[in-house]
């Protein structure tokens, strides 16, 4: 199974970086507990995102990056009750990270084996959660007059995510606002 971790650039940019995954690339050689600690120390002085109430205390979701407390569930209840623009680009940038996440997993596994199956079971559901918040991004975009392509969709979305305070960066929604 795939491990995620995140760094600063010295330029202030967050990345993700992959370490240990099942086909040896990225960071394979570093030591995960030693990554870990330093997301922990860097996370604690990040800015939070608005429905971090809802996630519950000491879960810190930043720079884009879906931390592992947050189950499906959890993660449907939070886009459900999101309710303002920025509340739908929020719960979409984390969602669209954790799915991802969900469907690089699927790799991880021996095709036709049962780990194999509830790996993609469960990529299968981010994806909708995925896509439903997508379809409210296009409806707010559509009722302000806004012409959502049917490819090349993300010329819009880009614009959207940005005025709330997202950048994307190669398909990961970065987290562009100021620390609180």
């Amino acid at each position: 199974m795939s491990r995620w971790t995140s760094r600063q650039t010295a330029d202030g940019r967050w990345i993700v970086i992959e370490v240990n995954d099942a086909q040896e690339s990225s960071f394979v050689g570093l030591n995960p507990l030693a990554l870990w600690r330093g997301v922990i120390e860097a996370a604690q002085a990040r800015a939070w995102l608005p429905f971090e109430r809802e996630i519950g205390a000491g879960v810190i979701v930043e720079e884009g990056h879906s931390p592992p407390q947050i189950e499906l569930e959890k993660m449907r209840g939070i886009a459900a009750r999101a309710r303002t623009e920025r509340e739908v680009a929020d719960a979409f940038a984390v969602v669209k990270v954790s799915f991802s996440l969900a469907d690089d997993c699927e790799y991880d596994y021996e095709p036709g084996t049962p780990e194999h199956a509830h790996a993609l079971e469960i990529s299968d559901e981010w994806e909708r959660l995925y896509k439903e918040l997508l379809a409210r991004i296009f409806g707010i975009l559509t009722a302000e007059g806004v012409e959502v392509p049917a490819k090349g969709w993300n010329s819009v979305v880009a614009p959207f995510m940005a005025r709330n305070g997202w950048r994307d960066d190669g398909g990961w929604w970065i987290c562009a606002r100021e620390a609180r």
